[in-house]
């Protein structure tokens, strides 16, 4: 059976003894060092939170400016558009111009040419007839 003698309070003290050393010399150690590893990991999750935030705001910023970018670039080739369209009208005004005064030009010849055909056509009428009339009659006239 158990007894309880002197050997009991050596061995309470040498327990005692043994969780004081272990205490001081292993659990105390990793005890800071788990503290310190949580402040870090916080400090590091703080610091991952921060740079998420700024990539967020950057990729927000970046998604602004591409947008902002095609409105602009969209303006810009509708503007070009119509300076384009706006010139083509002004072409094809200058040559529907053109060929309206190449048309009056060539018509204008061309009555001028017909009109001296009409002349020496009845310049030639009267000759004829009058060889006509010379030969029906059998005589000069």
């Amino acid at each position: 059976m158990l007894s309880a003698n002197h050997t009991l309070f050596i061995q309470i003290a040498n327990f005692l003894v043994l969780l004081f050393v272990l205490n001081l010399l292993l659990y105390k150690p990793i005890r800071r060092i788990i503290a310190e590893r949580r402040q870090k990991m916080g400090s590091m999750e703080q610091v991952v939170a921060q740079l998420r935030e700024r990539s967020q705001k950057s990729e927000a910023a970046i998604q602004d400016s591409v947008v902002q970018a095609r409105k602009e670039g969209f303006v810009q080739k509708e503007r070009l558009k119509g300076d384009a369209h706006k010139e083509e009208v002004g072409i094809l005004q200058e040559a529907s111009g053109a060929v309206a005064q190449r048309m009056t030009e060539a018509k204008a010849e061309l009555d001028a040419k017909m009109e001296a055909v009409r002349r020496e056509l009845e310049a030639q009428v009267a000759a004829f007839s009058k060889d006509l009339a010379e030969k029906v009659l059998g005589r000069a006239l």
